[in-house]
């Protein structure tokens, strides 16, 4: 039987601490397009005008995290490539080892989200009264969330609304998250865009 509490998937859904990765963000650092992590295994990009931020990325056995932002803010170069829409991308990916694949527990995935310990998992603070999760859904073996989450952290202000995928990719659980800047709000259809581009740079990345 399926348990959060025993499957990496669970690991996979931990609050991402992004307070801390975010400490310092953008200041003039290393801008790269693409990292690759669990041992090479795994290569990570952003859409067009987005770099990783070497500083804010963790990598090690039990899973990577990335963080990308604008390439012109982290290199400090006005002439680097700007994104259409500013936002926090963020992409975690998990080691599955021997556990079920999304697509296989995706309606499963779902339900324990709008559970109270689904919501502990999604928040920032690991508090389940910060988060409302506006809407869930499994299709085509990937789940897609919308999560509100009320949350403070370090780094720039950051909406509280914000649009999460999770999918298969190999023998890795892949999550990526688009956290749109307080200071410059984006439409629902352009936050969904900008994921939908995120996502599918994943997967060139990794044919």
């Amino acid at each position: 039987m399926f348990t959060w509490t025993s499957r990496p998937l669970a690991a996979a859904f931990a609050p991402l601490l992004l307070a801390g990765c975010l400490d310092g963000f953008g200041q003039g650092r290393e801008a790269v397009e693409v990292v690759r992590v669990l041992d090479g295994g795994v290569a990570i990009g952003g859409p067009a005008g987005y770099c990783v931020d070497p500083v804010g990325t963790r990598d090690n056995a039990d899973g990577a995290f990335v963080l990308l932002g604008s390439c012109a803010a982290l290199s400090g170069d006005g002439a680097a490539r700007h994104p259409g829409h500013l936002a926090v991308l963020t992409a975690s990916v998990t080691p599955r080892a021997g556990g079920p694949a999304v697509a296989e527990i995706a309606e499963e995935m779902a339900a324990h989200f709008a559970s109270e310990a689904g919501r502990a998992m999604l928040s920032r603070s690991g508090r389940a009264e910060t988060v409302t999760l506006r809407a869930v859904e499994a299709q085509e073996g990937a789940l897609s969330l919308h999560v509100s989450d009320s949350s403070d952290f370090a780094g720039p202000e950051v909406a509280q609304d914000y649009l999460r995928a999770v999918f298969d990719l190999g023998d890795s659980i892949v999550m990526l998250s688009v956290v749109p800047l307080a200071a410059q709000p984006m439409e629902p259809q352009a936050v969904q865009a900008l994921l939908d581009a995120f996502r599918d740079r994943v997967l060139r990345e990794n044919p």
